[in-house]
């Protein structure tokens, strides 16, 4: 297990290749992860990515601000801003059948 406070970002497949790759943060040393400030902020992120991969729109806004409240000091505001914009691209045209919520990245 990392020791690390790190926060999945993302499941992204890179343009030409074939496999997602999940992409993470470092928020800090060991000591931050230890933090009960940091948990419940983990908390809720994992919360917020799981709804946002289960395509439950409303509800990952939801968590999505709560995010937003608990993350200033880690300067995740244009993470989240990228993924509100997204969430209003999918509410307007929701992604295929077959969506995984991995990101497809158009260029490297």
């Amino acid at each position: 297990a990392n020791s690390f406070a790190c926060l999945e970002l993302d499941i992204i497949r890179v343009k030409g290749k074939t496999k997602p790759v999940r992409i993470y943060t470092l928020l800090g040393a060991p000591e931050i992860k230890e933090l009960s400030q940091f948990q419940r902020f983990d908390e809720v992120h994992k919360s917020f990515i799981e709804a946002y991969r289960n395509r439950q729109w409303e509800k990952s806004l939801e968590l999505l601000e709560l995010c937003e409240q608990k993350s200033k000091q880690y300067a995740l505001k244009g993470l989240y801003g990228l993924y509100r914009e997204r969430i209003g691209a999918f509410k307007e045209t929701p992604p295929a059948k077959e969506w995984d919520g991995v990101y497809v990245a158009t260029s490297k």
